[in-house]
């Protein structure tokens, strides 16, 4: 595997050379709760990859991203941002630092509306250039935690009475 990404990476470095890293933007759609994934090989330079996605109702979405290194690959500052909106008109979500320790990094960012949302993934790629697996899928927003009603607290605490009047009389008796 590590010898089949180098020689790829090698592959990739050599048509572009002199070109330097290209931004790439990738429209994944409505995102859903099957997600989706990209495996990018980004030649050196400067890395500045969008995936732009739709939610279509609140959601949570859980981001994953690992780096790939290699004999002559790696990415420096390899980071993955979340922002709402279009590109050039957004605002950050939130955002993390990715590495190649297993099993990769995983960030969920909870309840988020509907609307227009992308990932970035920015870094350098070295040596020959780098490579990245990332994936985000949109989850029903978790539930909000529940609050006893007061009537069943008052409850619970009529029945917690009666079994102390039974132990008081218990005990005179």
């Amino acid at each position: 595997m590590k010898l089949k990404l180098t020689g790829l990476a090698l592959g990739l470095a050599l048509s572009t050379y002199g070109a330097g890293a290209l931004a790439s933007t990738t429209d994944w759609g409505t995102l859903g709760p099957a997600g989706a994934a990209a495996v990018v090989l980004d030649p050196p330079g400067a890395i500045d990859d969008l995936y732009t996605f739709v939610l279509a109702a609140a959601s949570d979405v859980p981001a994953y991203a690992i780096k790939f290194l290699g004999e002559d690959t790696n990415i420096a500052d390899a980071k993955l941002s979340l922002f709402s909106g279009a590109p050039g008109s957004s605002s950050l979500v939130g955002s993390f630092m990715f590495d190649e320790v297993q099993p990769g990094t995983t960030m969920t960012f909870k309840d988020l509306t509907s609307g227009s949302y992308y990932l970035e993934v920015t870094g350098t790629a070295e040596l020959l250039g780098g490579a990245y697996d990332i994936n985000a899928s949109a989850q029903s927003p978790s539930p909000p935690l529940t609050v006893p009603e007061p009537a069943n607290m008052m409850l619970l605490l009529s029945g917690v009475g009666m079994l102390g009047v039974v132990a008081a009389r218990r005990k005179r008796a």
